[in-house]
């Protein structure tokens, strides 16, 4: 320790002080003075004290005398003393004229200079000659003395050290003086001078050293100035009063030295000794994170403290500002110190050194007010006019009406001010609340890691996580180290120093958070679903919204829809409009039409040209068809290069076969995915346009789940929505697995021969057929003596099913060719048709070879790219067996043909197919040609050729319908009585027999055996409309007009009054009575009483039956 000075007096006379600028004094406990730039130092061995360096040396502390009564009333302390507050709550003298108490409460420190934590040592504030105010923020020049302003907030400064500050806050006096505020003077026990006026002090432009600030924290997470009370403000702050343990004042305006009580009224502080003028508070302080040290992007320290590395590579934090770190990684020493044996040594100087603690995450309390918005800590969410969050700058406010202002709590918002009894503040405006953004970081489109860590590759080509951000990846593909560190052979190296590397986990695969209205369609993450007008999901742009009645709006939680306004109580804001929701799709990746890999792969072509999957996204597809690397890497022999990083490179797996979503009907017939399969009226299936709907009983209408069909809308409780129409159903196409051109399996199945010879199905897809052509085993499996054998795993075989005889699919090439299903037509070198193995296929120029779609043909080889694989070769196309074209169930005519009546009545075949048949009844025309005069007129009239003669239709062979066991009828007639009680047979399927056992009428009508004629009731048909139906789409329906039809096989015939009537004969004969008809080639006679044939009477007589 420094030798300290000889003790020295200080004159007595205090106007030397005014004189002697340079002069400047600290008293010691034992009486003696040191000067300027000295300190009181305790002598070696407790012999007194002495003066030592300021500025040069750690000094022990003084004690203080504690005063039970507080200091700053009238006892005072000495005038060489100053009173100083202690943390405890009490009051003492400290003998300096400018003390600090420290933490202790029992000793004390000059303004000058910190007390160590123990309170037993002063640590100088280097670099520093200004006298520190005790806000901590303002600061007087050498040699003044800080007194506080007639503002009670601001401090300034008398231009003499150790100066008595007077109580009028704008005058002072020497040491060892009073002031006389009457007379407006110092006095002393000798004489009396004129007092000095003070001048403003400065705010502080520098910060020593160690000169940590010390902070009260107060309720609402403000923060006061250390020896300061907080105290809660009129709009429910707080602010600070400067004195410790003050008591606040319920205007909440003032405060008061502890140990008196506020006389407002009189506007003083007031107490058994005394009384004093009110103090006024200061506003508080709110902490920001900003006053922190950052140590890197995602951890910090105190302010005033030092980031040092922990053995864990983590950061931790010296309670020292500009600390030296020590080599342990545990300790830390002030700066200027070096780091020794478990002390901090400066010279001949030793401190014990100081653990480090552990530095925090950098994390923002705020306020939240919904799960997507936020305002900042200490502050209210209240609702915008948009109906959005904003942020009241102040905690629990009052949120006005008009939705742009507000008022502390307590207080009611009424013409632009905030009112509470006779207080009146103006009010608050707010600002927009903070949506919530995910702080993980990124390592692509799809994986992150957690805040604060960092990205790496692990050996598998995947990302993985290193727990600390801005990490050095380690070329082992498992470990990391802190930055700054280099990885060494286990350990992360910097310098001489070392710690052990860390290990990384994976990352984290993204996952969307869409809020699901349904299995099909979303919103957006922070809105709600709700139904529109249509019956289709909307999204209102707020959480947990309330949907209106309209369908159209929607308010925000806790309000209720009112006539184009949100309510709540006596507020209103507008209401809001929804927007379309979002249908959501598959996110397989797309290698083709056909195949398709899972999220997050890659599409890359095997050896065999098929699709293969890589396991990586944006990978890169290795030469040999088997392999992958990741992306921003190379194939090279085996591995995946970077640079100098080197990883083993993955294999690929087969694409998988996409599958269709659509909705099954039955077998047969099928509706988009997201719909629903409801019958028509007509018995046939029909679509409603919406997932899991309820068909109405109407069978031409449906509605969304939840909702009952009523009267044309669709009801839920008080909710009413207009109902849907429903649309046809698709006939489905079978996706069998194909064994042959014969046989098939079902999809998903795998075809394999059984011991006979034939075909047989296995189950499962991709299956390994085993030898005894019995049983199968899954793929990967080997058939093993009943078993299924994967390695150590064995599970038990699979038995086959017979496969299923298919009908053929072929693709057609023209009229008499075609292709078996799954192959393309290509013109073969003879001009004849050929057959690619392959669908869509891509035609070679030579006329015997083919490619894959997407591939081109050169020289021998399929070519895309830099890919080639060989090409294909053809084979020759299959000519078509003949199809006969059916006239009805017992005529037909060959396959290519077009069906005609004949003047007869009976079927005729046209030689073309889809002929026109004209109105001679001898004669057709090809497909857009009209007849005319014996020619076919076609191409807008400038094309005309022969008509085409018809040939009679072929009597196909029939079953006979059985009378009894002796007589029969022809196929497609029926049995009735003859007057001998024979049997004879009407010329009609299913026909009514009439009483008179000569005559039988159609199915469906009644005999009026007097008239001669069959009848049949007038029936007015049922209106159906079906918009947005398609062309393409072929319905079993003869349309009268737009919106009237009849089934299939009967004709449109007017009806009294207008409407229309069907004829139960396919191109009947519409009569004259618009009640009755005829069949085809017969005329209707008196008015429609009766149908007959030239030659023939007006009934039919009924033939002999055959024997």
């Amino acid at each position: 320790m420094y030798r300290a000075e000889q003790p020295s007096r200080m004159a007595p006379l205090w106007f030397l002080l005014l004189v002697v600028s340079t002069v400047g004094a600290t008293l010691c406990p034992d009486g003696s003075a040191c000067g300027e730039k000295s300190l009181c130092c305790r002598l070696p061995g407790n012999e007194g004290f002495g003066c030592c360096p300021e500025g040069e040396v750690v000094s022990h502390s003084l004690p203080m005398m504690l005063s039970q009564t507080s200091c700053f009333g009238p006892s005072g302390c000495p005038d060489e003393y100053s009173c100083v507050t202690t943390p405890q709550g009490g009051s003492a003298c400290c003998p300096m004229a400018q003390g600090r108490s420290c933490r202790d409460g029992h000793h004390c420190c000059s303004a000058g200079s910190y007390c160590s934590d123990d309170g037993h040592f002063c640590i100088p504030a280097s670099n520093e000659s200004a006298v520190i105010c005790p806000d901590g923020k303002s600061e007087c020049p050498a040699l003044t003395t800080c007194c506080l302003m007639s503002d009670m907030s601001s401090w300034g400064c008398c231009p003499m050290p150790q100066a008595v500050c007077c109580a009028d806050h704008m005058h002072c006096c020497p040491s060892n003086s009073k002031c006389d505020v009457q007379q407006g003077r110092c006095v002393t026990k000798q004489d009396h001078v004129p007092w000095m006026q003070k001048l403003p002090a400065r705010v502080r432009l520098v910060v020593g050293l160690g000169d940590e600030e010390r902070w009260v924290q107060c309720p609402d997470g403000t923060s006061c100035p250390d020896g300061s009370t907080c105290c809660e403000q009129v709009d429910r702050t707080y602010g600070c009063c400067s004195i410790l343990s003050a008591v606040c004042c319920s205007d909440h305006l003032h405060c008061c030295p502890a140990g008196t009580s506020c006389d407002l009224v009189h506007q003083k502080c007031v107490s058994s000794n005394g009384e004093g003028p009110l103090l006024l508070q200061m506003p508080a302080v709110r902490q920001e994170s900003a006053n922190r040290v950052l140590c890197d992007a995602s951890t910090s320290c105190p302010d005033k403290n030092t980031c040092c590395r922990l053995l864990s590579g983590k950061f931790g934090c010296c309670p020292y500002d500009q600390a030296v770190c020590c080599e342990d990684q545990i300790h830390c020493c002030p700066n200027g110190f070096t780091c020794s044996d478990g002390s901090c040594v400066m010279a001949e100087h030793s401190i014990p050194w100081m653990k480090k603690t552990l530095a925090k995450g950098l994390t923002t309390t705020r306020v939240h007010c919904d799960e997507t918005a936020s305002c900042p800590e200490q502050e209210t969410c209240c609702r915008l006019v948009s109906g959005k969050w904003g942020c009241c700058p102040i905690e629990k406010a009052v949120c006005c009406d008009d939705h742009l202002h507000c008022c502390p709590e307590g207080f009611t918002c009424t013409q632009g001010q905030c009112l509470a009894e006779e207080l009146s503040i103006p009010w608050f405006s707010k600002t927009p609340a903070l949506t919530h953004e995910a702080r993980d970081v990124q390592c692509d489109d799809m994986y992150s890691c957690p805040d604060g860590q960092t990205c790496c590759r692990l050996a598998s080509g995947d990302w993985g996580c290193c727990p600390i951000a801005k990490a050095v990846c380690c070329e082992d593909h498992e470990h990391c180290c802190p930055p700054g560190y280099t990885c060494s052979g286990g350990d992360c190296q910097m310098g001489d120093q070392s710690i052990p590397w860390l290990r990384k986990t994976p990352a984290l695969r993204q996952k969307a958070r869409d809020v699901q209205c349904d299995d099909m369609y979303s919103c957006p993450d922070g809105q709600t679903c709700c139904r529109l007008a249509s019956g289709d999901w909307g999204c209102c742009p707020i959480a947990k919204a309330v949907c209106c009645e309209d369908h159209e709006h929607c308010c925000p939680p806790g309000y209720t829809c009112s006539g184009g306004d949100c309510q709540m109580g006596d507020r209103s804001i507008p209401w809001l409009r929804k927007t379309p929701a979002l249908r959501q799709e598959a996110r397989d990746v797309q290698c083709d039409d056909m195949y398709s890999c899972p999220d997050g792969q890659t599409c890359c072509r095997l050896a065999s040209g098929d699709w293969g999957c890589c396991p990586i996204a944006k990978a890169v597809c290795c030469e040999d068809h088997e392999h992958c690397c990741p992306p921003g890497y190379t194939c090279s022999g085996g591995d995946c290069q970077m640079g100098d990083q080197s990883i083993p490179w993955l294999r690929k797996t087969p694409a998988l076969r996409q599958e269709a979503r659509d909705v099954q009907c039955d077998d047969m017939y099928s509706c988009p995915d997201g719909q629903t399969c409801c019958r028509l009226a007509s018995g046939d299936w029909g679509c409603c346009p919406i997932a899991k709907a309820v068909c109405c009983e109407d069978h031409e209408h449906c509605c969304p789940p939840g909702y009952t069909c009523s009267g044309g809308d669709c009801q839920m409780g008080d909710q009413s929505i207009p109902w849907l129409r429903k649309t046809p159903a698709l006939r489905q196409e079978a996706r069998d697995v194909q064994c042959d051109d014969m046989y098939s399996c079902p999809d998903g199945q795998t075809c394999c021969r059984l011991a006979s010879g034939d075909w047989g199905c296995c189950p499962i897809a991709k299956a390994v057929c085993c030898e005894d052509h019995e049983h199968c085993c899954p793929p990967g499996y080997t058939c093993s003596g009943g078993d299924c054998q994967m390695g150590d795993q064995s599970i038990p075989w699979l038995r086959k099913t017979p496969a299923l005889r298919q009908e053929a699919r072929d693709v057609q090439c023209d009229d008499m060719y075609s292709c078996p299903d799954g192959q393309t037509c290509c013109r073969l070198a003879s001009g004849d048709w050929g057959c690619c193995p392959i669908a869509k296929a891509v035609c070679c120029e030579d006329h015997e070879h083919c490619c894959p779609p997407g591939y081109t043909c050169s020289g021998g080889d399929c070519q895309m790219g830099d890919q080639s694989i060989p090409w294909l070769r053809k084979t020759p196309a299959l000519r078509q067996e003949a199809r006969d074209v059916q006239c009805d169930d017992m005529y037909s005519c060959p396959d290519g043909q077009t069906c005609c009546r004949l003047a007869s009545g009976d079927w005729g075949c046209c030689p073309i197919a889809k002929a026109v048949c004209c109105d001679d009844h001898e004669h057709c025309c090809p497909p857009g040609f009209t007849c005319s005069g014996a020619q076919c007129i076609g191409g807008g009239g400038g094309l005309s050729i022969p008509w085409f003669s018809r040939t009679p239709a072929l009597r196909q062979e029939g079953n006979s319908v059985k009378c009894d066991d002796s007589f029969s009828c022809g196929d497609g007639q029926s049995c009735c009585r003859m007057v001998s009680g024979e049997w004879g047979c009407c010329p009609i399927e299913k026909a009514v027999c009439c009483s008179d056992h000569l005559h039988c009428c159609p199915s469906g009508y009644t005999c009026n055996v007097a008239a001669g004629s069959c009848e049949m009731p007038q029936k007015k048909l049922v209106k159906i409309s079906f918009p947005g139906a398609t062309s393409a789409l072929r319905l079993n329906y003869v349309w009268c007009d737009a919106q009237t039809y009849c089934f299939d096989g009967q004709t449109c015939c007017r009806g009294r009054g207008g409407v229309w009537n069907c004829c139960l004969y396919t191109q009947g004969v519409c009569c004259p009575d618009m009640v009755h008809c005829c069949p085809y080639g017969y005329v209707c006679l008196a008015g429609g009483a009766s149908c007959a044939r030239s030659g023939i009477s007006r009934w039919d007589g009924k033939p002999s039956p055959m024997n």
